[in-house]
């Protein structure tokens, strides 16, 4: 009896639908225009196209694992250029790369994105993420991050959704920094703006973040041990 009260409220439901051509309704698939265009990158992380410029978001291709198994974490963990040369698709026009925290799922491929596919691309992260990337060398042994390369917002820049009255602020592409709601927005040529909001890393077991921490100093090698003080600042 219930299966048969299921059939006949299932055939009521697509009795009432209707055809949006039956009820006159104008029926579109127009794309309007190419961009914006946004890929997934596989592992992690996001490229977006948009006005002539690109955006790149913690782009991960590594994702190394103890004795090949996805899914736990590896005691050594270093990029695979080669795998990341080969997934990444064109991305040239990308003018900045956000890096919401440290952690190498987010961070380990960065140097190799930015040194051969993303050049003109400014980093913007924590401190803990330039404190690493200050480590990133090129095959020469020169360093990859020059001054400027990475950006970290300061305190009063980073708005937190806990206080309302405080207004965020916009990191243009073209490297302007304007507050919200600032007359100076006008004058930006930048495609692209961000704004960094405070937020938390989810709990990896019962709520507990087992890697957390920060550098406070620039590293002269990239870390290759997964030990905590990967983390650092978190926003989005």
């Amino acid at each position: 009896m219930r299966g048969l009260s299921i059939v006949l409220g299932l055939s009521l439901l697509v009795g009432c639908t209707h055809e949006p051509l039956s009820e006159g309704l104008s029926i579109q698939n127009h794309h309007w225009g190419d961009e914006p265009k946004i890929q997934f990158l596989g592992v992690g992380g996001w490229l977006i196209h948009w006005r002539g410029e690109g955006l790149l978001l913690a782009p991960s291709f590594t994702n190394p694992a103890s004795l090949g198994i996805p899914g736990i974490p590896p005691a050594r963990v270093v990029a695979d250029n080669e795998k990341v040369d080969r997934h990444m698709p064109p991305a040239a026009d990308v003018t900045m790369l956000l890096v919401g925290h440290a952690h190498y799922d987010h961070l380990l491929d960065v140097p190799r994105v930015v040194e051969k596919h993303s050049p003109k691309a400014i980093v913007y992260g924590s401190e803990t993420v330039k404190h690493i990337l200050h480590a990133a060398k090129n095959s020469s042994g020169q360093r990859i991050f020059g001054a400027g390369a990475v950006v970290v917002p300061s305190e009063q820049q980073i708005t937190d959704h806990r206080d309302p009255s405080r207004p965020g602020t916009w990191f243009y592409s073209d490297g302007k920094v304007i507050t919200d709601g600032g007359v100076n927005v006008a004058n930006s040529v930048g495609s692209i703006r961000v704004m960094p909001i405070r937020s938390m890393h989810a709990g990896h077991l019962f709520g507990h973040n087992f890697i957390p921490g920060e550098y406070d100093w620039d590293l002269d090698d990239l870390p290759t041990v997964n030990r905590p003080g990967f983390c650092g600042g978190r926003f989005v």
